[in-house]
């Protein structure tokens, strides 16, 4: 049994296996096992697989916001925006495991939606050079982030088959969004 097992050391062990098997291969025993630990002894550290999906949400999440603030450094307006959009993406794809869990609900979230509403303020700053009013913002916040999960949620399970290139789509409505914000803001 290792000695001084982390919280940190279950999360990235459980990150690692949901992204070589999916979140269906995480079960405690499963966690355990890959541990070399009982799986009484993960509750010296996790409350259950509820709060464990809660802290792979909240790693993730500091992973996504994180990945867009590196993204947009030195950058404002269309270009920054374009970015987001393009890092956003890329982190879902390449975190397929544990990106769905960030959206869920938990029965003790604090910190979670602490680091959602700072997605909102960044999303909302990135905005700022389009001189959108509060409700435009608002409405083009929800707009751009149902767009991104919902291209994402389509492109992981395959929802995308015909001919036309995947890469091309998104950069067209990447590119409308932008076009949307620039038009919003000179209203």
């Amino acid at each position: 049994m290792p000695r001084n097992l982390s919280h940190r050391q279950i999360i990235e062990t459980a990150v690692v296996l949901a992204q070589s098997e999916g979140l269906d291969a995480i079960t405690l025993s499963r966690l355990a096992k890959e541990l070399e630990i009982r799986t009484a002894s993960l509750y010296n550290h996790i409350d259950g697989i509820e709060s464990l999906k809660c802290d792979l949400a909240i790693f993730g999440m500091d992973k996504l916001l994180d990945e867009i603030k590196i993204g947009v450094i030195g950058k404002s307006g269309p270009e920054a925006l374009i970015t987001v959009m393009f890092v956003y993406r890329s982190f879902a794809k390449l975190n397929s495991g544990i990106y769905d869990l960030i959206f869920r609900v938990y029965e003790n979230q604090q910190q979670l939606d602490q680091q959602r509403s700072e997605l909102i303020r960044l999303l909302s700053l990135i905005l700022k050079p389009f001189n959108l009013s509060w409700d435009d913002e608002i409405h083009l916040i929800r707009g751009l982030r149902s767009f991104i999960h919902g291209f994402v949620s389509l492109e992981l399970n395959q929802g995308f088959r015909m001919e036309v290139t995947i890469e091309e789509s998104y950069s067209r409505f990447a590119n409308m969004i932008v076009r949307t914000a620039i038009t919003l803001g000179n209203k």
